[in-house]
């Protein structure tokens, strides 16, 4: 227990110090919109679809089958110059989706096979690049995208009731789970967009809140600390920014996902996560 008083302990002076830094920040945030020379308007509404292939892992569940999955999403965005710059835009977007993915079909009988069914909020943020009056490229980040996911078992493997039970252990009910979600997405003509994306979700078992909210703490800290210096990249040379604070988020959420991947609330000792990692293609139309 000694350890975990230490980390909250650590992790509450930090949480002090991020909201300080926040309110500081925040009004340096407020006159990044206030000095815009190219404005693309307000929020506005948009829809994407999207379809990709899942790889399903946990450890000790053995092999389990890939499923296609099927999303949807509905939400709000803003595209807005940086800082006066003609050529390089800050996104801002926030976004309710659902995304499906039923059972492999034609599997081998050593595969288990799995229903998933997923809905939760997404929120992107990025920098991109001017290609024309209506045309850019943005390099998109989605950190700790907050999620709840059906998992169904179709077939589990007879002879292995560990393997079994590692599935089971997700069944009956809406699992909590996080994602990241690091897109490239390229506006062909003002109402279009084409998008290539990874995501990687990790469903948890259980939701243990403390371990979790120590956790994801941690991430949080080291997430401020690369879009911190991204940015300071950024005053230095404008044109690095789009690239480098999608590299340095990235990384440091692929970081973590890696680290939990057999600890869902690294670095304390808790269960192993499902872990779905799906790459996709969709496109958005834009209101």
């Amino acid at each position: 227990m000694r350890h975990i008083f230490v980390a909250l302990v650590f992790c509450f002076a930090v949480v002090v110090s991020v909201a300080q830094k926040s309110e500081r920040s925040a009004s340096k945030n407020d006159s990044l919109f206030t000095d815009m020379t190219f404005d693309m308007g307000e929020r506005s509404p948009s829809v994407q679809l999207w379809y990709g292939g899942a790889t399903n892992t946990r450890d000790g569940a053995g092999s389990i089958a890939p499923n296609a999955m099927y999303g949807l999403s509905l939400g709000m965005e803003r595209e807005k110059a940086w800082r006066g710059t003609e050529n390089i835009i800050v996104h801002n977007g926030t976004a309710l989706y659902v995304a499906y993915g039923p059972h492999a079909t034609g599997s081998t009988t050593a595969s288990s096979t799995i229903d998933l069914l997923r809905f939760g909020f997404m929120d992107e943020t990025g920098y991109g690049y001017r290609l024309g009056d209506a045309s850019n490229i943005s390099f998109l980040v989605g950190q700790s995208s907050l999620s709840w996911t059906s998992i169904a078992s179709e077939t589990l493997p007879i002879n292995e009731p560990g393997q079994a039970q590692a599935i089971r252990d997700f069944e009956g009910s809406l699992r909590f789970g996080e994602t990241m979600r690091p897109t490239l997405a390229w506006r062909i003509a003002s109402p279009v967009s084409l998008r290539v994306g990874y995501e990687w979700t990790q469903v948890y078992p259980r939701h243990m809140f403390w371990y979790w909210a120590l956790s994801s703490g941690i991430e949080g800290i080291a997430d401020a600390a690369a879009s911190w210096f991204a940015r300071e990249i950024g005053k230095s040379s404008p044109e690095a920014m789009p690239i480098m604070y999608f590299i340095l988020r990235t990384g440091v959420a692929a970081g973590f996902k890696a680290l939990r991947m057999n600890q869902m609330n690294w670095p304390f000792e808790t269960a192993a996560p499902m872990n779905v990692q799906i790459w996709n293609v969709g496109a958005s139309i834009h209101f």
